[in-house]
């Protein structure tokens, strides 16, 4: 039976600070930015299944210009977290104040958080990581992004990958299920894979959460797997999670799901576990945790939430159960405190216990972006940037028309896919227009074809990462299309076009991006067909793009190094004139 005694608790964050990844911004998993931008938690965080230090790219560029009260980096003039070339350290620090009717706490000043960081980049695929808190855990471990599919080897100490990591630690899956950072490190390894929208991590580790020695000849094993997807602008996520440890004395076995559904400045995140705990000997236990965060972005910088929270520790034990809902409203690192309730309840079913308000100070979340845009030149970089374009061709058809024209939208669209160290995304637009031109009678020797792509609507699915790639590298004012003119058949010889008959032909043409303009050669799929009285033609060539070539600078900071070479795919659909 829990206390019903009412108290009144206030506590004030007196300080909370980051360097590094985290220069005056908190160093926490903040799930929900994963959910709105439907990436991975690693993008904006050294360890690459989420939590702890963050790049300088995410803290520096994306969090201040993009999330935070205000615009700018005015405040973040500190010194640079990096040692050097190789070398980054940072530090993350909170301080509450906690004042209550009731003395039985023994709080006063609480030193919530304390953690150092320190980061060697041992060489452009392998980091080795340290960090170290108030308690006697700590994280050292070494990843090696060797594995195919975006993927990575984790070996050393680190806490396994569970459902989500919520930053607020009182949320009841990470309190009452034990498995939540930074008390739950373990030795082991770790695998991570990222094919397409799948992001999956499995551990094997000793068992032993928190401690520094292992106390059996037992592992564990831990899953934590999550889909992502947008359907009409709704992000959705959906995820299942596992943790599986027989000990000595007992067989602990945790899974659950956990997901998200995102749409414009609204997020709800929630996840629901079961734990069965079977001692040895006596009965098994089963018991039940819930969290779920909803969250509402009134503007850049200003957030509400509510919250709510179910524990019941036996599902065969009709009390015990516990709940809680909460309230709070957030702003960026320069906000002042803000308010959170929480009314826990006593036994399942019964009314409301006590009941306490919680005034903190906000520290400004840390955002799912990617690179690390530490330029030595004060140069704002990114990472996921560029590309290139294309080429394309075609080839015509039959009879009376000799003229094929592409236009904005509809089928044709060009892809770019930027690959880095750590993560790979890409980029598209649908804003395609040209014309093809051909001989009435067939496939001639040479083709008129003159395509145009508005560099500046290519979209990678994160604002800032847009403006960057456009800003400082594609420079789409100075250089807003690329443009493909040409083109020469090179082969097959004497092939022509005929109705559902497809064919693939081999063209060259000069292709201009960033004001230098090459030779480009390669292999164009068409197909002609008839679609509402005229003739279309469809086609789709893919081709690599070096940077390099087209004197587009390539960011290369110090965990994400873009690769010169970028893939590109261009379908698309020429129609009669």
């Amino acid at each position: 039976m829990r206390s019903k005694t009412k108290q009144g608790i206030i506590a004030i964050v007196a300080a909370a600070m980051g360097l590094s990844g985290v220069l005056a911004f908190r160093a926490d998993a903040v799930p929900r930015y994963s959910a709105r931008y439907g990436q991975r938690c690693g993008l904006c965080h050294v360890n690459p299944s989420g939590a702890g230090m963050r790049t300088t790219y995410a803290s520096q560029q994306l969090v201040p210009e993009e999330l935070a009260w205000g615009h700018g980096r005015d405040s973040l003039s500190l010194p640079s977290p990096q040692l050097s070339p190789n070398v980054t350290i940072g530090a993350d620090f909170r301080e509450l104040y906690v004042g209550s009717t009731q003395r039985a706490n023994n709080l006063d000043f609480f030193l919530m958080q304390g953690d150092l960081y320190l980061v060697f980049q041992l060489d452009p695929k392998t980091t080795l990581y340290f960090n170290r808190g108030m308690s006697n855990s700590y994280e050292l471990f070494g990843t090696a992004y060797v594995l195919p599919l975006t993927g990575y080897l984790k070996a050393g100490r680190f806490v396994p990958s569970y459902g989500w990591k919520f930053d607020d630690h009182t949320m009841y899956v990470r309190s009452e299920l034990d498995l939540a950072p930074p008390l739950s490190s373990d030795v082991g390894i770790e695998i991570g894979l990222q094919p397409g929208p799948l992001d999956v991590q499995i551990s094997m580790v000793n068992g032993s959460r928190g401690s520094t020695l292992d106390t059996d000849n037992s592992l564990a094993q831990s899953l934590n797997a999550i889909f992502r997807h947008e359907l009409a602008g709704i992000g959705v996520g959906i995820g299942v999670t596992g943790y599986h440890q027989r000990g000595p004395r007992a067989i602990l076995d945790v899974s659950g799901g956990y997901g998200y559904l995102t749409w414009h400045g609204l997020s709800w995140l929630a996840e629901a576990d079961f734990a069965r705990t079977s001692p040895r000997p006596g009965p098994r236990t089963t018991a039940l945790v819930t969290s779920h965060e909803l969250s509402y972005a009134v503007r850049q910088g200003l957030e509400f939430f509510g919250t709510y929270d179910f524990y019941d520790p036996d599902r065969c034990v009709k009390s015990g159960a516990k709940s809680r809902w909460g309230g709070r409203c957030a702003r960026d690192a320069n906000a002042l405190s803000c308010a959170r309730r929480l009314v826990p309840q006593g036994e399942h079913g019964r009314r409301p216990g006590d009941q306490r308000r919680r005034f903190r100070r906000n520290r400004a979340p840390a955002a799912p972006l990617l690179l690390n845009p530490a330029d030595p030149a004060g140069v704002t970089m990114h990472r996921a940037i560029i590309w290139s374009l294309f080429a394309l061709l075609v080839t015509a058809a039959a009879a009376q028309a000799d003229e094929f024209v592409i236009t904005p939208g509809g089928a044709s669209k060009v892809v770019f896919v930027s690959k880095a160290t750590v993560e790979s995304f890409q980029g598209t637009t649908d804003h395609i227009a040209g014309s093809i031109r051909h001989a009435p009678a067939g496939v001639d020797d040479s083709v008129a074809v003159h395509v145009e792509v508005d560099l500046a609507s290519l979209d990678t699915g994160i604002a800032m990462r847009n403006k960057h790639m456009r800003v400082n590298h594609l420079e789409t004012t100075k250089y807003p299309k690329a443009v493909f003119d040409g083109a020469t058949v090179l082969g097959p010889a004497s092939a022509k076009l005929e109705a559902g008959e497809p064919v693939t032909f081999e063209i060259a043409g000069l292709f201009s991006l960033h004001g230098v303009s090459h030779s480009l050669r390669t292999n164009v799929q068409v197909q002609l067909d008839t679609h509402g009285g005229k003739r279309q033609i469809h086609f789709e060539t893919s081709f690599p793009v070096a940077l390099s070539d087209y004197a587009i600078s390539r960011p290369q900071f110090l965990f994400l190094k873009l690769a010169n070479e970028q893939a590109v795919k261009v379908t698309g659909v020429a129609i009669e004139k």
